[in-house]
């Protein structure tokens, strides 16, 4: 898990203009050790709205991700986090600078899961591959990376 960071399927990013305190919690039921928060992102336009435990100052691991977005020079490209703790698979998919077009996580056991999500929110975007740069938040495998690097056009480690 990234540093002080909660890696957590239940979040949503609304646009400000469609935002209302109760959308998490209809799709997201939080139990009596959850409490909801939000982060406002300006520089998408949006809320971010999460589950956490109580108490707590974590923020969800799509935060860091979403950070980084303008450290990274090319258009078409793809950030993820990878938790081998929870098996999850973040993914946010940008145009340019700032055009935040998806931000999910998936279920991801191996790595031909991992190839397969990130296939489908390039499609879902509709970015090609050979000219989309993946970047990841952790190191991965040797086995991951020469996959990976078979369809994107280059895959970076962020820092």
């Amino acid at each position: 898990m990234m540093e002080n960071c909660l890696d957590t399927r239940k979040f949503l990013l609304e646009p400000v203009d469609f935002y209302a305190p109760g959308h998490l919690k209809e799709l997201f039921p939080p139990d009596e050790t959850e409490e909801e928060a939000c982060l406002e992102l300006p520089q998408f336009n949006a809320i971010l709205s999460y589950l956490k435990p109580k108490g707590s100052e974590m923020k969800p691991s799509v935060c860091k991700m979403l950070s980084q977005i303008p450290d990274i020079e090319d258009h078409n490209k793809i950030i993820m986090h990878l938790s081998r703790e929870s098996n999850l698979l973040y993914i946010a998919a940008i145009e340019g600078k700032d055009r935040l077009l998806l931000l999910n996580c998936y279920p991801a056991n191996e790595k031909n899961d991992i190839l397969y999500y990130i296939s489908m929110a390039a499609r879902q975007v509709m970015f090609n591959p050979p000219i989309t740069v993946l970047c990841s938040h952790e190191q991965l495998g040797k086995d991951e990376t020469e996959l990976l690097e078979r369809y994107f056009q280059k895959v970076i480690v962020a820092q």
